[in-house]
């Protein structure tokens, strides 16, 4: 008798700290929650293995083991959760209580997932500005001979560095061509350079700050240089692997400088979009 109470004792305990989530259709699972994003609460079940659960089906979740809440604001929360309505509530280590949106929760990670994912992150931790850059260079050159003898020589090139945090690119072109009629003087006939960059950072999961700066100059429009300085704000529209879709606003500096002395300055509203 003794050992059948122990043995149910035992069940009995383990069961309560088990996790475990209710659903809106009176089912309640339970578990280890693994993870979760802002879509799907994902739990290992010991009968039913991985279980997938919409956020939507989700209407209570109590675990007693430590949880790291990532929220669209940035903040990481950690330790035992469970829920008061509409709200997550996280009790620290040091028994405080936290709350936050459900949502608002971008991910929920268990203890194992979080050390994973920090390891993931230790090599961009340790990385210099020079880690992390891929991009192209292009080189062609045209030549035609009759009448005329005329070549056409052109340069481009774009890098990239994009991390979790934030993307650099960098992009450079130049087009040079020259014609020599026959028994006459070989002229330049276009000239012209263009380069700049950008700066992105994220400033939640949708939206991000943009600065751009570009820089050019074409002999045949007499013009010794054009910069132009801007910021804006993006926003993320579609985020998929094979399809990424952005929105841009801001605004921008002007100025031209041409070899007959003219100098013009403009202020500038910029819209865009970035499709790839």
């Amino acid at each position: 008798m003794i050992s059948r109470f122990l043995l149910l004792f035992f069940a009995l305990s383990l069961w309560l700290r088990a996790d475990y989530v209710s659903l809106n259709n009176g089912d309640r699972v339970t578990g280890s929650i693994v993870q979760a994003d802002s879509a799907e609460l994902m739990m290992a079940s010991e009968l039913m293995g991985e279980v997938y659960i919409p956020w939507e089906a989700v209407i209570e979740i109590h675990s007693d083991e430590t949880l790291y809440i990532d929220t669209e604001e940035g903040q990481t929360l950690s330790g035992s959760v469970s829920t008061r309505g509409d709200r997550i509530v996280v009790q620290t280590a040091s028994a405080e209580v936290l709350e936050a949106q459900i949502a608002a929760v971008r991910a929920v990670r268990s203890q194992a997932s979080h050390e994973a994912k920090k390891a993931e992150a230790e090599p961009l931790e340790k990385s210099s500005l020079f880690d992390f850059w891929s991009g192209f260079f292009d080189v062609g050159y045209s030549l035609a001979q009759g009448n005329a003898n005329s070549s056409t020589l052109a340069t481009s090139s774009r890098v990239q560095r994009e991390t979790q945090r934030d993307t650099i690119s960098l992009h450079y072109t130049q087009v040079l061509a020259r014609n020599r009629p026959q028994g006459g003087e070989t002229e330049t006939t276009a000239n012209a350079i263009r380069g700049g960059g950008r700066y992105d950072i994220n400033v939640s999961k949708k939206m991000f700050a943009y600065g751009f700066a570009s820089l050019e100059s074409d002999e045949f429009q007499s013009l010794d240089l054009r910069n132009v300085l801007g910021s804006g704000l993006g926003w993320k529209v579609i985020e998929a692997e094979k399809l990424s879709f952005d929105l841009l606003g801001g605004g921008a500096f002007n100025q031209e400088f041409f070899n007959d002395g003219l100098t013009r300055r403009s202020g500038e509203f910029t819209v865009g979009q970035d499709l790839y």
